[in-house]
């Protein structure tokens, strides 16, 4: 029996993650024997490092994709990098506004309990791993290989079946841990963004500020105001895209695919 072109394109994302997953739990595992004293450090890089890697080797191993079909390298991208951290910082201002309104501190509080600079670089390289892997691999392969309708709903569905595959409310990797509820609209609002934009810079710069920023200052961030603004926002760019949606940019889909030595 001949599998449709739609589960066909959900089976090859699938075994995407997968195998990706494999290899950073396995390498994890490897690793966390060498994590103590001034290792742990160099332990949480490496352990953040392994999901980029094991991402861009599949894709090419795989696919046959290169770094800028997925939109990571060439200047029409990085163009994306100062609108992702402007949009960032706006959301900041924007969220602690709100958690004013919603009856929060006037003056951001430091969350003492916050990791902080050592923390930093593995919550970055995270924030670049994310984006790898559930927009420029996953996103991106169904958007080169489904309908603009079907695209657009499965990316935003595949998330959320990550996260219950996970057990968890939202995949974040290690470094930017939460559970909270806005992640999730956060991650939609990354979702659509990127389909439009078809740059992970844009993505890159914003998470970098909304995740990574707080948690280098020791910021503390009121939820419910994050949940408020992340799901306006997911909202007005769903409406956006479902009212543009057959006029989505359509990515070149790989001339390739390898199957990998025999």
């Amino acid at each position: 029996m001949q599998m449709s072109p739609y589960w066909r394109a959900v089976w090859e994302v699938a075994l995407f993650l997968l195998g990706v997953s494999l290899l950073t739990t396995l390498t994890g595992m490897l690793l966390g024997f060498l994590a103590f004293g001034p290792l742990v450090l160099v332990v949480a890089v490496l352990q953040s490092l392994v999901p980029i890697v094991g991402t861009l080797v599949y894709l090419d191993w795989r696919w046959g994709w290169r770094v800028d079909t997925i939109g990571l390298i060439g200047g029409r991208h990085l163009r994306w990098l100062p609108a992702g951290l402007g949009l960032g910082a706006l959301a900041l201002v924007l969220t602690h506004g709100l958690g004013i309104l919603l009856g929060g501190p006037v003056v951001p509080v430091l969350d003492s309990s916050a990791p902080v600079w050592l923390a930093v670089g593995p919550a970055l390289i995270s924030v670049l791993s994310v984006e790898l892997l559930f927009r420029g691999g996953a996103t991106a392969r169904l958007q080169a290989d489904l309908a603009p309708k079907e695209a657009l709903w499965t990316a935003l569905a595949l998330p959320l079946v990550a996260s219950w595959l996970s057990g968890s409310l939202i995949s974040v990797p290690s470094g930017i841990h939460t559970r909270e509820p806005w992640t999730l609209f956060f991650t939609a609002a990354l979702t659509l963004l990127y389909l439009r934009t078809g740059s992970l810079w844009l993505n890159l710069g914003l998470s970098a500020v909304v995740m990574v920023l707080p948690l280098a200052l020791g910021l503390f961030i009121l939820p419910q105001a994050a949940l408020l603004l992340w799901v306006t926002v997911a909202v007005i760019l769903l409406i956006m895209a479902w009212r543009r949606v057959d006029r989505m940019p359509r990515r070149v889909g790989p001339q390739r695919q390898r199957m990998g030595r025999r």
